[in-house]
């Protein structure tokens, strides 16, 4: 495996649920790490049962599209 840069990893896997291993962190942004698994559908990251913590010390799972973010009007009387 190589380590990849946020941009690699954003044109690689455009608009995916990526899971990167032991990702090299600036404050709270994701600057390079391990790919580890990717897919279009972030509950395929929690139901495959990685076994990423042997070997790799952390994990961090990050959006590489726009997220669309719904607002719900609630009419309280």
């Amino acid at each position: 495996m190589v380590v990849k840069t946020l941009s690699e990893i954003k044109a690689d896997f455009p608009d995916e649920w990526v899971l990167i291993g032991n990702p090299e962190l600036s404050g709270a942004k994701v600057i390079s790490g391990f790919v580890v698994f990717h897919s279009k559908n972030k509950k395929e990251i929690a139901e495959n049962n990685l076994d990423w913590r042997a070997k790799y010390k952390s994990a961090i799972t990050i959006f590489t599209g726009e997220l669309q973010i719904k607002k719900v009007l609630l009419g309280i009387s």
